[in-house]
């Protein structure tokens, strides 16, 4: 089953992000390279991961990069997260000086069998996709 979760987050993490870089500054002539996923077992430390909130829970099972319309991306996929730790974690994404982007848009999220957030702060777009133990965080900082 998780197998199957994946494999519809990881695609929608992705093709959300894109959505959302595209909305920022385009750059003539940027390279768009498909995001490569890299098994991991802990929480990465860069660049990006630095400018987000790091989860107080969950398990760090892959990461993926790849850059799209000027923007680079960067996605940390986690399992065994429960929904009270993603609604803390929403809480500090906001704390943060994050602001949802839904909520700016007045899209509501009623009744969502999984969850699908995107965030931005000025500079860094956050977008979370959640469903059932399953926590994937896609990063995109300009390039």
């Amino acid at each position: 089953m998780r197998n199957w979760i994946r494999a519809i987050l990881v695609p929608l993490s992705t093709l959300a992000i894109l959505l959302l870089a595209a909305c920022g500054q385009q750059t003539v002539g940027s390279a768009t390279s498909p995001p490569t996923l890299t098994p991991a077992d802990q929480w990465p430390d860069n660049r990006f991961t630095q400018s987000i909130p790091k989860p107080s829970s969950g398990t760090v099972t892959a990461v993926s990069e790849g850059n799209s319309a000027g923007y680079q991306i960067f996605a940390v996929y986690l399992d065994d997260i429960g929904e009270a730790e993603v609604d803390a974690y929403l809480q500090a994404v906001q704390e943060a000086g994050f602001q949802s982007v839904h909520d700016t848009l007045g899209i509501a999220m009623e009744n969502a069998v999984a969850l699908g957030e995107l965030f931005y702060n000025g500079e860094v777009s956050l977008s979370v996709a959640a469903s059932g133990s399953s926590l994937n965080l896609a990063i995109s900082l300009p390039e």
